[in-house]
């Protein structure tokens, strides 16, 4: 499947799955700074910020300020699910809009296509939901 085939998934949450693959790689509990996750995962360093301030505000880092500040996951990569870190980056409005606003905001659906979205709305959130970071990076 070619890349412009592919579900949008937005670049953001791309980014922020990067970055959880890096630190879950790291010694757990050991504050990682953000440059050097910059550089590692190739993402500019203030869209990175922002990013991973959203990822701490859905508990998914822990961060630090000063000179041995950085960011750490909160939880093993086991138990952080891809859908945890969308739903963080994406200020939940990925999730929570209806269907028809989500990916048809100017058409009206019909009943029969709205439980095709619906479906699939479904079904990409238990993919999401049952695949962790370390499935990601064995």
């Amino acid at each position: 499947m070619n890349a412009k085939d592919m579900i949008l998934i937005s670049k953001a949450s791309m980014y922020g799955i990067k970055a959880a693959i890096y630190l879950s790689k790291q010694v757990q509990g050991s504050y990682i700074p953000i440059s050097n996750i910059s550089k590692e995962i190739n993402v500019p360093f203030h869209y990175l910020t922002k990013i991973l301030q959203e990822m701490r505000k859905g508990n998914i880092i822990r961060s630090s300020k000063g000179i041995k500040g950085g960011v750490f996951l909160t939880k093993a990569p086991e138990d952080i699910t891809l859908y945890e870190i969308i739903y963080a980056i994406e200020n939940k409005n990925s999730f929570n809009k209806t269907n028809s606003e989500y990916f048809l905001e100017d058409v009206a659906l019909d009943t029969s296509l709205q439980s095709i979205v619906a479906n699939i709305q479904n079904y990409i959130k238990v993919i999401l939901n049952n695949k962790t970071l370390d499935k990601l990076i064995n």
